[in-house]
């Protein structure tokens, strides 16, 4: 993708939209936008700015001049703790009653020792 208007028509592509669907949805009318394309114009800020608005993950730098990724990298999943936390505390009451059974076993033995003297 050599230029700005190739650029936004892969992001179409890509977000699975027609074109037009595209442009409508950044507030860039068709017609501007062929025409600018024709013409071969460098594309205006404030286009630049309306489609990084309707999809704020796009990278300015590819936007505009084809550098870099076209993405913002996405931001780790937060971990849902809750999920980890109710398995360390599962984890907890089983170690809890193996623990509890030990005991038991242990003072059974020595009531059986001790009756034995």
């Amino acid at each position: 993708m050599t230029d700005f208007y190739q650029r936004i028509e892969w992001l179409a592509e890509r977000h699975e939209m027609k074109l037009t669907a595209f442009l409508t949805r950044c507030g860039i009318p068709k017609a501007t936008f062929t025409a600018s394309k024709h013409r071969g114009h460098e594309p205006h800020l404030k286009n630049i700015k309306r489609v990084l608005n309707a999809f704020p993950n796009v990278r300015v730098e590819w936007l505009a001049w084809g550098e870099g990724e076209p993405f913002v990298p996405a931001a780790p999943p937060e971990k849902d703790d809750s999920e980890e936390v109710a398995a360390l505390k599962r984890q907890v009451e089983q170690l809890k009653n193996l623990l509890l059974e030990k005991e038991r076993r242990i003072i059974d033995l020595e009531l059986k020792l001790a009756s034995r003297t």
